[in-house]
């Protein structure tokens, strides 16, 4: 079975996402200690499941999409809070270069949560309200 991954993390690091405590340009990988994940999430916000299933993100958070009640820029691995329950996978979306994105993690349970940026209801919580913490998706069957 698969026991997760360390991560390293360089590039343009300007809201944080490389999550060393940091922000400027980083040219060369740089190992995020005890992270070990089973998904990893990137973009101008970074979001990764650990392997002890909490569920973390960093970087850019204009939308809330770091998932910890605020909008505060976050340069260090952030535990994403109000989970319904332990996440198994998660994603980042939102326009490559831009900082305004959502996250979306599917959990334990088969449920899917989701946070962030919500102006085209990409969060599919039956509106367009954007969101600082975790909401379910809803389904139509």
């Amino acid at each position: 079975s698969f026991s997760g991954a360390s991560v390293n993390c360089w590039g343009k690091n300007s809201n944080g996402q490389i999550g060393n405590g940091s922000s400027g340009t980083v040219t060369t990988p740089v190992f995020i200690a005890d992270f070990n994940v089973l998904s990893l999430g990137l973009g101008q916000t970074t979001c990764g499941v650990k392997t002890d299933r909490t569920t973390h993100c960093w970087g850019a958070n204009s939308k809330g999409q770091i998932g910890d009640g605020t909008t505060l820029n976050k340069n260090a691995p952030t535990q994403v809070q109000q989970l319904a329950s332990s996440a198994v996978s998660i994603s980042v979306g939102g326009y490559l270069d831009a900082t305004d994105a959502h996250t979306c993690a599917v959990l334990d349970t088969g449920a899917v949560q989701c946070w962030g940026f919500n102006s085209y209801g990409q969060l599919g919580t039956v509106n367009t309200i954007d969101s600082v913490a975790p909401k379910t998706v809803t389904f139509n069957p």
